[in-house]
């Protein structure tokens, strides 16, 4: 047991998430030039659960997603823990097209230092550095419209652009997605088929 600490009350917000399929991209999850291989690496709760998000040989944003409906005019977070493959960089991604939505805001994160690097306006950004080279990284957002609009995680080639020709097989590790309501990330919930 470690017992050095440090120690202390972690206060929080009661909090649900929303995704279906936290720690599984290859159920309810779809993917958009990408494919994932399951249980590929060793996941923050020491079981070898981590995705892996790997790219396409095609042009464009290589990722999974869930698509989402309701809340517009409300703050999420969304957060996922994320760890380097061959891609040194990842991507969170909102995609709110439905009426009067805002498009494509994202945050790029550097998965060797935990910089962030291009911001989308609109969005705040958090990360939290943890062992073994996996950080959480986060976006808070209000979605302009209450339909059809997902949240996305994928690999970005550099801190400025995740839109670019793919190479098959290589890419990052995923974990614990997570949806929120609120504008900052809560401790990891779990989902399988339904909300937590």
């Amino acid at each position: 047991v470690d017992e050095s600490g440090p120690f202390g009350y972690l206060a929080e917000k009661a909090s649900t998430n929303l995704v279906l399929q936290s720690e599984d991209f290859t159920t309810s999850w779809a993917a958009s030039y990408a494919t994932v291989v399951a249980n590929a690496a060793v996941a923050p709760d020491g079981t070898t659960t981590m995705d892996k998000i790997e790219e396409t040989a095609n042009t464009g944003s290589h990722m999974v997603y869930q698509t989402r409906t309701g809340g517009g005019g409300v703050p999420y977070t969304f957060s996922a823990y994320i760890k380097a493959g061959e891609r040194g960089f990842a991507m969170l991604l909102l995609n709110d097209y439905g009426t009067g939505g805002v498009g494509q805001l994202k945050a790029i994160f550097d998965l060797s230092t935990g910089a962030v690097g291009t911001v989308s306006a609109g969005l705040t950004t958090a990360v939290e550095e943890l062992p073994n080279g996996i950080y959480k990284c986060s976006i808070a957002f209000t979605p302009l419209s209450s339909t059809n609009w997902n949240t996305q995680i994928g690999a970005a080639i550099s801190s400025s652009s995740a839109n670019y020709l793919g190479e098959t097989g290589k890419g990052v590790y995923a974990w614990g997605a997570q949806v929120e309501l609120g504008t900052y990330p809560t401790s990891y919930i779990a989902t399988t088929t339904t909300a937590v």
